[in-house]
């Protein structure tokens, strides 16, 4: 008969998934693994915030002025009643 050896389990730092892991001293740099001083993290972090931010502004812009269209077509159509011209269509020049 063959022994059959058991597998040594992981210990728990190894079993934790890379991506969720803490640098307690500090944060290290992705492109030259160089540790990141507290100062510059907060700088890096407010920077990634107000891009983020910035971001979060062009998008919700982008989707007042798309709904602000879609509004303005369905009412063009409601009033144009079965003619099935669009604001879009209306400002081409061209009928739907």
């Amino acid at each position: 008969m063959i022994p059959q050896t058991i597998p040594a389990s992981p210990s728990p730092v190894q079993s934790l998934p890379a991506h969720r892991h803490l640098h307690i001293e500090g944060e290290i740099c992705p492109l030259c693994e160089q540790e990141i001083p507290p100062e510059r993290l907060k700088e890096i972090r407010g920077k990634i915030a107000a891009k983020q931010r910035e971001q979060n502004q062009a998008i919700a812009l982008r989707l007042q002025q798309q709904f602000a269209i879609e509004k303005a077509e369905a009412e063009a159509q409601s009033r144009s009643g079965k003619n099935g011209f669009t604001l879009r269509a209306l400002v081409r020049g061209v009928g739907a």
